[in-house]
């Protein structure tokens, strides 16, 4: 993982790259950034993703963030869509 913490507009701003969701998963990482925000009486505003994320690391962050441990691929609209051969080429 690479991380930058910046200041913009008078917020703290945090940007990570996540190399490597095996080892830091974005629902872990935004876990951290919410107890170091809350310990300089802070929180999380709001989350952006730039670029793309595997869906099984979505899948992850709701079923933690979501309470929805039982999440499974195939109740994602789109996932199910591309499963069921609907895709490109499908």
């Amino acid at each position: 993982m690479k991380a930058l913490g910046l200041e913009v507009g008078g917020r703290a701003q945090v940007s990570m790259n996540l190399t490597d969701l095996e080892e830091t998963s974005v629902a872990t990482a935004l876990d951290a950034v919410r107890r170091s925000a809350g310990r300089h009486g802070a929180r999380v505003e709001e989350t952006e993703l730039v670029g793309l994320l595997p869906l099984e690391a979505a899948l992850e962050a709701a079923r933690r963030h979501l309470d929805l441990p039982d999440l499974r691929a195939g109740q994602v609209i789109e996932a199910a869509f591309w499963e069921a051969g609907g895709g490109a080429g499908g």
